[in-house]
Protein backbone atom coordinates (compact mmCIF):
# COMPACT_ATOMS: atom_id res chain seq x y z
CA UNK A 1 0.00 0.00 0.00
CA UNK A 2 1.46 3.38 -0.94
CA UNK A 3 2.06 5.71 1.97
CA UNK A 4 3.61 9.12 1.79
CA UNK A 5 5.03 10.44 5.07
CA UNK A 6 5.85 14.03 5.90
CA UNK A 7 8.30 15.23 8.53
CA UNK A 8 9.25 18.88 8.94
CA UNK A 9 12.99 19.55 8.64
CA UNK A 10 14.04 23.06 7.74
CA UNK A 11 17.27 22.12 5.93
CA UNK A 12 15.42 20.54 3.00
CA UNK A 13 15.36 22.80 -0.05
CA UNK A 14 12.42 23.38 -2.38
CA UNK A 15 14.35 21.96 -5.35
CA UNK A 16 14.71 18.64 -3.51
CA UNK A 17 10.96 18.55 -2.97
CA UNK A 18 10.25 19.21 -6.65
CA UNK A 19 12.63 16.40 -7.62
CA UNK A 20 11.02 14.06 -5.10
CA UNK A 21 7.54 14.80 -6.44
CA UNK A 22 8.63 14.05 -10.03
CA UNK A 23 10.48 10.92 -8.91
CA UNK A 24 7.49 9.73 -6.88
CA UNK A 25 5.17 10.09 -9.86
CA UNK A 26 7.57 7.96 -11.94
CA UNK A 27 7.62 5.26 -9.27
CA UNK A 28 3.83 5.40 -8.89
CA UNK A 29 3.46 4.90 -12.64
CA UNK A 30 6.01 2.10 -12.95
CA UNK A 31 5.52 0.18 -9.70
CA UNK A 32 1.91 0.88 -8.80
CA UNK A 33 2.79 2.64 -5.54
CA UNK A 34 5.59 3.33 -3.14
CA UNK A 35 6.30 4.06 0.48
CA UNK A 36 7.83 7.51 0.42
CA UNK A 37 8.93 10.09 2.93
CA UNK A 38 9.57 13.71 2.20
CA UNK A 39 10.62 16.26 4.78
CA UNK A 40 9.51 19.82 4.30
CA UNK A 41 6.84 19.57 1.61
CA UNK A 42 4.71 22.69 1.35
CA UNK A 43 0.92 22.38 1.78
CA UNK A 44 0.52 22.84 -1.99
CA UNK A 45 2.96 19.99 -2.63
CA UNK A 46 1.06 17.78 -0.19
CA UNK A 47 -2.10 18.43 -2.20
CA UNK A 48 -0.23 17.47 -5.39
CA UNK A 49 0.92 14.19 -3.84
CA UNK A 50 -2.62 13.51 -2.57
CA UNK A 51 -3.95 13.94 -6.12
CA UNK A 52 -1.86 11.00 -7.37
CA UNK A 53 -4.23 8.05 -7.96
CA UNK A 54 -1.65 5.54 -6.71
CA UNK A 55 -1.48 7.21 -3.29
CA UNK A 56 -4.03 5.58 -0.99
CA UNK A 57 -2.80 6.93 2.36
CA UNK A 58 -0.97 10.03 3.49
CA UNK A 59 0.83 10.17 6.82
CA UNK A 60 1.17 13.80 7.92
CA UNK A 61 3.78 14.34 10.63
CA UNK A 62 3.86 18.13 10.86
CA UNK A 63 1.79 19.64 13.67
CA UNK A 64 0.24 22.36 11.54
CA UNK A 65 -3.46 21.62 11.83
CA UNK A 66 -4.55 24.44 9.53
CA UNK A 67 -2.29 23.25 6.72
CA UNK A 68 -3.39 19.65 7.31
CA UNK A 69 -7.08 20.63 7.28
CA UNK A 70 -6.63 22.58 4.06
CA UNK A 71 -4.84 19.64 2.44
CA UNK A 72 -7.64 17.24 3.41
CA UNK A 73 -10.29 19.67 2.16
CA UNK A 74 -8.41 20.15 -1.11
CA UNK A 75 -8.30 16.42 -1.89
CA UNK A 76 -11.69 16.53 -3.59
CA UNK A 77 -12.68 13.41 -5.45
CA UNK A 78 -10.28 11.25 -3.38
CA UNK A 79 -12.73 9.71 -0.91
CA UNK A 80 -10.60 6.54 -0.85
CA UNK A 81 -7.53 8.47 0.37
CA UNK A 82 -6.82 7.84 4.07
CA UNK A 83 -5.17 10.64 6.04
CA UNK A 84 -3.04 9.60 9.02
CA UNK A 85 -1.81 11.72 11.92
CA UNK A 86 1.93 11.00 11.95
CA UNK A 87 2.63 12.44 15.39
CA UNK A 88 1.00 9.80 17.58
CA UNK A 89 -1.64 9.93 20.31
CA UNK A 90 -0.62 13.34 21.64
CA UNK A 91 -1.95 15.02 18.48
CA UNK A 92 -4.39 12.42 17.16
CA UNK A 93 -7.66 13.94 18.50
CA UNK A 94 -6.85 17.29 16.92
CA UNK A 95 -5.97 15.76 13.55
CA UNK A 96 -9.15 13.65 13.67
CA UNK A 97 -11.18 16.83 14.05
CA UNK A 98 -9.99 18.00 10.63
CA UNK A 99 -9.95 14.73 8.70
CA UNK A 100 -7.46 12.13 9.96
CA UNK A 101 -8.72 8.54 10.18
CA UNK A 102 -5.73 6.93 11.88
CA UNK A 103 -2.54 7.76 13.75
CA UNK A 104 0.96 6.44 14.24
CA UNK A 105 1.95 5.18 17.67
CA UNK A 106 5.04 4.35 19.67
CA UNK A 107 2.91 3.36 22.64
CA UNK A 108 1.44 0.33 20.83
CA UNK A 109 4.89 -1.29 21.03
CA UNK A 110 4.48 -1.21 24.81
CA UNK A 111 0.72 -1.74 25.14
CA UNK A 112 -1.99 -1.47 22.50
CA UNK A 113 -5.03 -1.11 24.78
CA UNK A 114 -4.85 2.67 25.46
CA UNK A 115 -4.17 3.47 21.80
CA UNK A 116 -7.03 1.23 20.68
CA UNK A 117 -9.35 2.84 23.23
CA UNK A 118 -8.44 6.28 21.88
CA UNK A 119 -9.06 5.21 18.29
CA UNK A 120 -12.41 3.62 19.19
CA UNK A 121 -13.53 6.72 21.11
CA UNK A 122 -12.56 9.03 18.24
CA UNK A 123 -14.36 6.88 15.70
CA UNK A 124 -17.45 6.80 17.92
CA UNK A 125 -17.35 10.57 18.39
CA UNK A 126 -17.35 10.10 22.17
CA UNK A 127 -15.63 13.32 23.25
CA UNK A 128 -15.66 12.51 26.96
CA UNK A 129 -13.99 9.15 26.35
CA UNK A 130 -11.48 10.73 23.94
CA UNK A 131 -10.53 13.29 26.58
CA UNK A 132 -10.22 10.69 29.36
CA UNK A 133 -8.06 8.27 27.32
CA UNK A 134 -5.98 11.10 25.86
CA UNK A 135 -5.25 12.45 29.35
CA UNK A 136 -4.23 8.95 30.50
CA UNK A 137 -1.83 8.59 27.55
CA UNK A 138 -0.47 12.14 27.70
CA UNK A 139 2.28 11.57 30.34
CA UNK A 140 3.87 8.88 28.15
CA UNK A 141 3.66 11.08 25.07
CA UNK A 142 5.05 14.11 26.91
CA UNK A 143 8.05 12.03 27.98
CA UNK A 144 8.63 11.05 24.35
CA UNK A 145 8.35 14.69 23.23
CA UNK A 146 11.05 16.00 25.55
CA UNK A 147 14.14 17.49 24.00
CA UNK A 148 12.39 18.34 20.75
CA UNK A 149 11.22 14.73 20.36
CA UNK A 150 14.73 13.53 21.22
CA UNK A 151 13.23 11.05 23.70
CA UNK A 152 10.81 9.62 21.16
CA UNK A 153 12.47 6.22 20.70
CA UNK A 154 14.39 6.13 23.99
CA UNK A 155 11.21 6.24 26.10
CA UNK A 156 9.61 3.39 24.14
CA UNK A 157 12.75 1.25 24.43
CA UNK A 158 13.06 1.92 28.16
CA UNK A 159 9.39 1.05 28.70
CA UNK A 160 9.90 -2.23 26.83
CA UNK A 161 12.95 -3.04 28.97
CA UNK A 162 10.94 -2.33 32.14
CA UNK A 163 8.47 -4.95 30.94
CA UNK A 164 11.24 -7.47 30.33
CA UNK A 165 11.11 -7.23 26.55
CA UNK A 166 14.25 -6.87 24.41
CA UNK A 167 14.59 -3.42 22.93
CA UNK A 168 18.22 -2.90 21.93
CA UNK A 169 20.18 0.29 22.42
CA UNK A 170 19.13 3.73 21.24
CA UNK A 171 21.03 4.75 18.11
CA UNK A 172 23.09 7.98 18.07
CA UNK A 173 22.58 10.86 18.03
CA UNK A 174 19.78 10.00 20.45
CA UNK A 175 20.67 8.87 23.95
CA UNK A 176 19.13 6.71 26.64
CA UNK A 177 16.78 8.29 29.17
CA UNK A 178 18.11 9.45 32.55
CA UNK A 179 17.37 8.00 35.99
CA UNK A 180 14.58 10.50 36.69
CA UNK A 181 12.89 9.71 33.41
CA UNK A 182 13.17 5.98 34.11
CA UNK A 183 11.18 6.59 37.31
CA UNK A 184 8.57 8.55 35.33
CA UNK A 185 8.30 5.73 32.79
CA UNK A 186 7.80 3.27 35.65
CA UNK A 187 4.97 5.47 37.00
CA UNK A 188 3.30 5.59 33.58
CA UNK A 189 3.53 1.82 33.26
CA UNK A 190 1.90 1.49 36.68
CA UNK A 191 -0.90 3.84 35.60
CA UNK A 192 -1.55 1.49 32.65
CA UNK A 193 -1.61 -1.47 35.05
CA UNK A 194 1.42 -3.02 33.39
CA UNK A 195 3.71 -3.16 36.45
CA UNK A 196 2.90 -3.30 40.17
CA UNK A 197 -0.07 -1.43 41.54
CA UNK A 198 -1.04 2.05 40.41
CA UNK A 199 0.09 4.72 42.83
Amino acid sequence: MPVFGLKDQTFVRAIQNKFLLRYSVIIFDERGGVIGKSPGLTPDEVVRVAAEPAVVALKYAVNDLQAFGRAVASAVGRAELTWVCGTAERWAPFFFAVGAEGFTSGLVNVTAAPSRALLDAMRAGDRAAVRAVWLAILPFEELRARGGDGNNVAVVKEALRRLGRPAGPVRPPSSEVGAGERDEIEAVLRSFGLVGAAV
